[in-house]
């Protein structure tokens, strides 16, 4: 089968329409929950900054649930693939956000070793 550039092929799976996958952008989330069978994220775009008289106004724009094992992995993934990038990361950041940054990765540092163990062929599959 001819790469498309819109199907990513490995020996696990065939994934197609990846690059035409509607994007949405949220500035953050406002509640995590973590169960046994699933785990359920509400993310939220700032509709409102917050003032010295009213809060911050949130618009919810997607709940997310997924399975809880795969939203550990996740995570897991994120933190991992964080730590391999940092430097270039961290470039376009603040200072004072470069730091929240720092203390987050170490706080996941496995072993206080300065690198991550190599990733597992799943988990790089899972980057692409």
């Amino acid at each position: 089968m001819p790469n498309d550039h819109d199907t990513l092929e490995n020996a696990n799976f065939i994934l197609k329409g990846r690059m035409s996958a509607p994007t949405l952008f949220v500035e953050g989330y406002t509640q995590l929950t973590l169960g046994a069978s699933f785990a359920k994220i509400l993310f939220h775009n700032v509709i409102e900054s917050r003032t010295a008289g009213a809060p911050e106004l949130r618009r919810a724009e997607q709940y997310l649930a997924l399975p809880t094992v795969q939203a550990i992995e996740l995570a897991h993934l994120l933190l991992r693939t964080a730590k391999i990038v940092q430097t270039q990361m961290l470039n376009g950041l603040s200072a004072a956000e470069q730091e929240q940054v720092k203390a987050m990765l170490r706080d996941f540092q496995p072993g206080g070793q300065e690198a991550p163990p190599p990733m597992s062929e799943i988990e790089k599959n899972k980057l692409n």
